[in-house]
């Protein structure tokens, strides 16, 4: 059994929306019983969801988002949920700072009972991309506020100002992260 995610137009509106549903590998549909279900519906536009799990039912799905106040300032965003795709709290604030976009989100979760992630994203700078990391460990290191979990955890991975660095995906090696850009 899997779990998909992708973004998907509100119709008679250009709002894309994140959904998600469990898919069958032996009937090669959704499980029986359970349909596709909404992720993020907010009046806001997402895309490029991506998602990991931890193996043990939970499971973390970031997307970009294009902040309701700015023309088009993109913002990393995140949802911890379980395999039946119940929401496990607030929504995670994962990268937003002011017009800086950042975009094109990967998310990597290490294996065990706990809920521990890393989120890659594209960040934008005065001279190109860079790829900048946020890490969450169970929820230490964050502020949570007004229905959200702000994450503290930030860091620039490859960020040389004279390069444009892009699309980057990683995975969890053992108590390492591995991650590739272009």
């Amino acid at each position: 059994k899997f779990m998909w995610v992708w973004s998907q137009v509100k119709p008679g509106t250009a709002d894309h929306d994140i959904w998600g549903a469990n898919i069958d590998s032996g009937t090669g549909g959704y499980l029986p019983g359970l349909p596709p279900f909404p992720i993020d519906t907010s009046g806001n536009d997402q895309e490029y969801p991506r998602i990991a799990t931890n193996g043990a039912d939970d499971y973390m799905v970031v997307w970009q988002e294009r902040v309701s106040d700015a023309d088009n300032d993109w913002d990393v965003r995140g949802q911890e949920m379980n395999q039946v795709g119940l929401s496990a709290g607030d929504v995670h604030v994962i990268a937003g700072y002011g017009a800086t976009d950042e975009t094109d989100p990967f998310v990597a979760a290490w294996p065990g009972s706990t809920q521990t992630y890393v989120v890659g994203y594209e960040r934008e700078s005065d001279t190109g991309l860079g790829i900048w990391l946020a890490y969450y460990n169970s929820g230490a290191n964050v502020i949570r506020a007004a229905n959200y979990i702000f994450w503290m955890d930030t860091f620039a991975a490859s960020d040389y100002g004279f390069w444009t660095n892009s699309y980057p995906s990683g995975v969890v090696a053992g108590a390492s992260l591995q991650f590739a850009y272009q």
